[in-house]
């Protein structure tokens, strides 16, 4: 294993650049957001390796609340994390709206990393599990699910499995 602490800051900075580059190229990563990317990448290859689950296949890069699609035309948001709380979910009315909510996704799928970025779990949650779990987060005027016992129960969950992500060490 490489010992970065041998390297300058000035060094560090120029290899984090040349593996940007290098996972771009290799379509490791589509936003240069890393562990949205991994997470989808990680999603993609879990549900094609289980036969309950259907096969995604990633929507353009920049498509609105959808990150995935399925066979059947459901539509996916594919959130990773390695906390408890998702990234926002946007498109969505405020929470003293009287409007009712445009569906603006069929399925939510979480995948859950753990500080090594090594998968824990994967959960999968339906449009109304999300409207009943779904939280205000004030300074970003969204929504975001907090991962938990109340939200897990709406959820189908599935463990880390050796076939995707990477291995213990």
């Amino acid at each position: 294993m490489l010992d970065l602490a041998k390297f300058t800051d000035l060094e560090l900075i120029d290899m984090f650049i040349q593996i940007n580059r290098e996972f771009k190229r290799r379509q490791l990563t589509r936003s240069g957001n890393f562990t949205g990317d991994y997470g989808e990448n990680i999603a993609l290859k879990y549900f094609s390796a289980h036969k309950d689950l259907p096969n995604l296949v990633l929507e353009k890069q920049g498509n609105q609340h959808v990150d995935a699609r399925d066979g059947q035309g459901n539509r996916y948001a594919i959130k990773t994390i390695t906390g408890k709380t998702t990234g926002v979910f946007y498109g969505l009315n405020p929470p003293k709206s009287l409007k009712p909510h445009k569906i603006i996704f069929d399925y939510v799928v979480i995948v859950k990393l753990d500080k090594n970025f090594l998968l824990e779990k994967v959960l999968l949650l339906d449009w109304s599990g999300f409207i009943l779990n779904m939280g205000w987060h004030k300074t970003m005027k969204a929504y975001n699910l907090t991962l938990g016992k109340k939200l897990e129960q709406y959820c189908k969950i599935y463990y880390g499995t050796p076939i995707v992500g990477r291995q213990q060490d």
